[in-house]
């Protein structure tokens, strides 16, 4: 049972755990989990008894008592035994997720209209967890000072590995440790004495003090297998290494090998110095290497034992436990995400991972919302704030600003360039288009012409130089039109859309013939009879040019 409006745990929550049983000939008796690894103990049991908020008693609703939990970001398992009065047992594992960390907004955009839109490109955004240098040093220095005939601290390297990931991990993590040998000093006797401080004789938050161990060693003199029963003394306090609170694999190298581990169990009790090269298993905790690193393994909350004969299966091990790790489902979950700004219809909206709101696709963590239409008269820089919250109740929030632009460019100037020492332009020819454009919130998207009327394209994009736009060398193609003043639109964006248009005029004088005079003083016929100025017209393509 969630705290209100979650599904799913953190941290700090206290929370029931219910299950449905049923038992149809002898009834249920007895029913323990080991919630070790989200806060609870190693036996927290659970009531059919109408007083644990599981409904009547004997409706077959079990409830745990109330657990508050403590754990780390991650699926933790949880493993439950059911007893029924018969003495059959049950046992079945459970996946609890707890989220402790607060959603991530990784990135906000505003899809504008248009040419307004923003190509940001593709999202690549990988998690991990990175180890801090002191983790860093302490590990190169344990790698140098391996040697050869050295002790093999087994237990003590899983304990101190577990517990240094479980106090500086950020998020889910797992232990992947491998032995080729007992944990000895010189490969031999003293047996279970490399180790000082762990062992995989009791549970992970239990320190007791250890007398002795009963346990099967490898004491082979060359090739010929040889294992004996050896009870070490042992005479100090033991953390133990069973249940532990994150996934712990475990791989044994070329160890003597059974399977199950577990299997075959000794029949009595072996004796001290017992030459034994048949069975696996006692009782307890007195069983191989082998056995032992199989019960820290699939003790722990999801980890996994394995088992290579040699070092030739060990790339395909350390394949198969990445691939468990890497393809965990995350326990962290996106449940709701809304966007609040006085830009908003109402101040808010909802956004979605749904494939349908220009976010990716289904599923990938992209969000995004309907589209809205912005009606704000002011420009300026609008608050936009983005709040997440995830199925443990976490929220986080992130914010932007997002431009409003409602007033148009400015042309400042205008104007064409003629060909030399000319003051129109004639087929064949070619002007230049400048431009001088300012937008002082946005800024200056786009400059074009529109030079169909004269034989050219209908949309030229003018190239920024400094702080004018130009289009050099357009070529001015007719088809002889009549000489006059044509008009050349130039419009100017911005980021925002805004556009504004003036037309430029060019004067285009296609000379087709010589020019025309026409004398009108004196008159055709009149005497002259005295100085006289001569007086005439002279036109050129219907133009008087004098």
């Amino acid at each position: 049972m969630y705290p209100p409006g979650q599904s799913c745990l953190k941290s700090g929550d206290n929370a029931t755990f219910l299950l449905r049983l049923s038992d149809n000939t002898s009834g249920v008796e007895e029913v323990l989990a080991n919630m070790i690894s989200i806060g609870g103990s190693t036996k927290e049991a659970f009531y059919d008894d109408g007083t644990h908020g599981d409904g009547c008693a004997g409706d077959g609703l079990w409830a745990s008592g109330t657990i508050k939990i403590n754990a780390t970001w991650a699926y933790h398992t949880v493993s439950v035994t059911v007893k029924d009065r018969a003495g059959n047992y049950l046992n079945f594992t459970w996946q609890i997720p707890v989220d402790n960390h607060s959603p991530l907004v990784e990135r906000i955009e505003v899809l504008y209209p248009g040419v307004q839109q923003d190509d940001v490109g593709p999202l690549l955004y990988l998690p991990f967890t990175q180890m801090n240098s002191s983790g860093k040093a302490l590990a190169i220095q344990k790698v140098n000072s391996l040697n050869a005939n050295s002790s093999t601290p087994i237990w003590d390297t899983i304990g101190e590995a577990a517990l240094y990931t479980i106090q500086n991990s950020a998020g889910a993590s797992a232990i992947v440790a491998i032995t080729d040998g007992q944990d000895d000093v010189l490969r031999g006797f003293p047996y279970e004495e490399a180790s000082d401080n762990w062992c995989p004789w009791h549970n992970w938050t239990e320190v007791r003090y250890v007398y002795t161990h009963l346990g099967k060693y490898d004491s082979s003199v060359g090739s010929v297998p040889r294992y004996v029963w050896y009870e070490n003394p042992i005479y100090e306090y033991r953390r133990g290494l069973l249940r532990a609170p994150l996934p712990i694999y475990t791989i044994g190298l070329g160890l003597e090998h059974h399977s199950p581990p577990n299997y075959p169990k000794a029949p009595t009790k072996p004796r001290n110095n017992t030459v034994d090269n048949v069975y696996a298993y006692w009782a307890g905790e007195s069983g191989t290497p082998e056995y032992n690193l199989w019960r820290v393994a699939t003790t722990s909350a999801g980890g996994e034992y394995y088992y290579a004969p040699d070092g030739s299966q060990l790339v395909t091990i350390f394949r198969s436990i990445a691939y468990i790790i890497f393809t965990q489902e995350s326990p962290g979950k996106v449940v709701e995400v809304k966007a609040f700004s006085t830009l908003l219809p109402g101040s808010e909206i909802t956004l979605y991972d749904d494939g349908n709101h220009s976010d990716g696709d289904l599923g990938d963590g992209l969000y995004g919302s309907q589209l809205v239409e912005v009606t704000e008269t002011g420009s300026g820089l609008k608050p936009l704030v983005i709040l997440v919250k995830d199925w443990a109740a976490n929220r986080n929030q992130s914010g932007t600003e997002v431009p409003v632009d409602n007033i148009p460019p400015q042309i400042l100037n205008a104007e064409v360039i003629y060909p030399m020492g000319q003051q129109f332009v004639a087929d064949g020819q070619n002007i230049s288009l400048q431009v001088s454009a300012s937008d002082n919130w946005t800024g200056v998207l786009r400059v074009t012409a529109d030079a169909s009327s004269l034989g050219y394209l209908s949309s030229i994009v003018l190239i920024q130089e400094g702080q004018n736009y130009t289009v050099k060398n357009l070529s001015v193609i007719t088809g002889g039109i009549a000489n006059g003043h044509y008009r050349v639109p130039i419009e100017v964006s911005d980021m925002a859309g805004n556009r504004v248009i003036q037309a430029l005029d060019v004067r285009v004088v296609n000379d087709h013939a010589p020019p025309e005079v026409y004398v009108t003083r004196p008159i055709y016929g009149e005497v002259i009879g005295e100085i006289l100025d001569v007086e005439a017209v002279i036109v050129d393509e219907s133009e008087i040019l004098w």
